[in-house]
């Protein structure tokens, strides 16, 4: 929320130096729409010719899992970094701005796409440190998910070697 692909670059050069073929999501500023975010993000994984792998910090980690919810033909795995996949926005520091009716609808919208599985690899970095999202809830349900704890602040989640790594261990594990 409020982060652009600057922001993923020093990670994706990380990953380049490793041999990845990176790209960043080109949707440019997440500003919270996430549905429409969801189906942007759809219509470039189907222009993909094979599975990719998908990265998301924060919201951006709620828009990658629900894409791989809805194409898992097009995602070899997802990682989330810092990303509160359990109670969504109510359990951040900036549920404080919205009304209790749209945190709940929010809430609802997550509880049910839940119902469906992810049905690809799936890795959780997450911090006790973070300040933003209460590192509970970056915790998927999902059973079989690779869960990560790292040590800096939400803010400095995308710019952190220890980060880094744990998201190069996690590519190498699928």
């Amino acid at each position: 929320m409020g982060a652009d692909d600057r922001f993923m670059a020093p990670l994706r050069a990380h990953l380049r130096k490793g041999g990845a073929d990176d790209h960043g999501w080109g949707l440019g500023l997440n500003i919270g729409r996430v549905a429409g975010l969801i189906a942007n993000l759809s219509q470039r994984m189907a222009a993909h010719d094979r599975p990719v792998h998908l990265i998301g910090w924060s919201a951006g980690g709620v828009i990658a899992r629900e894409v791989a919810r809805s194409q898992p033909s097009n995602v070899a795995g997802v990682i989330t970094i810092g990303t509160p996949v359990v109670g969504g926005p109510r359990c951040t520091v900036i549920s404080r701005f919205y009304p209790t009716r749209v945190l709940d609808q929010m809430e609802h919208r997550m509880a049910t796409a839940e119902e469906t599985p992810i049905a690809v690899p799936l890795t959780a970095i997450y911090s006790r440190n973070d300040g933003i999202v209460d590192w509970r809830a970056m915790i998927p349900p999902e059973t079989n998910a690779n869960i990560l704890e790292v040590s800096a602040t939400h803010w400095r989640l995308p710019f952190d070697r220890e980060v880094w790594n744990a998201t190069v261990c996690a590519l190498e594990r699928v």
